[in-house]
């Protein structure tokens, strides 16, 4: 089986190729805790504590019974 080249009409318009999209590299976010070390809070089981530890949006806090427990910031609030 032979290829046969086929020659563009006279009147045909060149093909026009797309711009490619140019994909930008991701944006790391970085998660920054409204409570800081320190900071007294207050957990609706748990009762008052006291941050001790943050790692991303997970806090450490010492209880007033003297236990640690690891909590997600959303679920505590400022004491006042």
């Amino acid at each position: 089986m032979a290829i046969i080249a086929k020659k563009p009409a006279a009147d045909a318009k060149p093909k026009t190729t797309r711009a490619k999209k140019v994909v930008e590299a991701p944006v790391e976010v970085v998660y920054v805790s409204p409570f800081e070390v320190g900071h007294r809070v207050s957990h609706s089981t748990f009762g008052n504590g006291e941050v001790v530890e943050i790692s991303k949006n997970q806090l450490s806090i010492r209880f007033a019974d003297k236990s640690t427990k690891v909590i997600i910031d959303s679920f505590v609030t400022r004491a006042k």
